[in-house]
Formats: C-alpha cells, sequence, structure tokens
C-alpha cells in the first residue's frame, strides 16, 4: 500500500477499500472519512480513533455486521447497540464482555433464531442459555421468554 500522506489520498484509498483506513494516520481521519469507511464495511470501524466514534456510527456498524460490536468499546455499548447487533446477527451475543451483555438482549438473541444458533454458532443455543446462566437467568425465565415472546413477561403480570 502506498503511504497516505493527504486527506485526498485518504479518500481515494477508502473509496477503493474501506479497510484502508487501517494506514490513514489519525490526524487525517475525520467523521466524514470515517463514516464513508464504516458505510463501506462495518469491521472499519476497529479502526476509527476513540475521539471520533459516536452513537450513530457504532449502530451503523453493527445493524450492518451484527459482529462488529467487538469493535465498540465497552463505554459505548448501550442496550440499543447491543439489541441491533443482535438482531442483525443473533451471535453477537457470545462478543458481549462480561457485565454487558443485559439479559433481555440474550433472551431475544436466543428467541430469533434459536436454530441458526444450534447450526451456525459452536454450541450456539447452548453457549446463550449457558450465558443466561451466568447472569442469574433460569431455564424457567428462558422457556417463558421463548413461550410468551415478550422476555419472560407475560402479559397479565404486567399490570
Amino acid at each position: 500500500m502506498t503511504t497516505i500522506t493527504s486527506y485526498r489520498d485518504a479518500v481515494d484509498a477508502v473509496r477503493k477499500t474501506p479497510f484502508a483506513l487501517e494506514h490513514v494516520p489519525d490526524a487525517l481521519k475525520t467523521p466524514e472519512l470515517c463514516t464513508a469507511a464504516v458505510e463501506g464495511h462495518a469491521w472499519a470501524l476497529a479502526w476509527v480513533p476513540d475521539r471520533l466514534l459516536t452513537r450513530d456510527l457504532c449502530l451503523a456498524a453493527v445493524r450492518q455486521d451484527g459482529l462488529a460490536v467487538r469493535f465498540v468499546p465497552v463505554n459505548m455499548l448501550t442496550v440499543e447497540i447491543c439489541w441491533e447487533a443482535v438482531r442483525e446477527n443473533p451471535v453477537a451475543v457470545r462478543l458481549l464482555p462480561e457485565g454487558v451483555a443485559h439479559p433481555e438482549v440474550c433472551f431475544k438473541a436466543f428467541r430469533q433464531d434459536r436454530a441458526w444458533l444450534d447450526t451456525h454458532a459452536g454450541g450456539g443455543a447452548d453457549a446463550v442459555r449457558a450465558r443466561l446462566a451466568e447472569l442469574g437467568v433460569t431455564e424457567q425465565d428462558i422457556e417463558d421468554a421463548v413461550k410468551w415472546g415478550r422476555g419472560g413477561v407475560h402479559e397479565a403480570d404486567q399490570d
């Protein structure tokens, strides 16, 4: 890769491949350049400097590829960002750091596509069940979530 020494070089490089953002000096990175890179490929989020990371940029990345949640700093992992990641790809729940995997997000991942998790996630549904157990969620809670589709809350219990 050629050395990137100007903003114009950076724009050209990121247009060709979003992963070129890795080779752009931080001083040349702008919100627009980083947004273009992330729009081109969610995993370009890995090379966005902290000073340019925003909630919207992280959301855009995880909505494109839920597995990009691995590049979202822990202090930016809101329930919304976690859920969008899991909605896009249920396996993303396995990438959430300890203490961040909100039980409702795990429930949604489990309910969303248990068959996909079982088939593609290397122990998928069982791994999610184990993660839920670590969070203090009981097997009965899980079954209620699956049965009722409302995170284990029965409509009659909502009053």
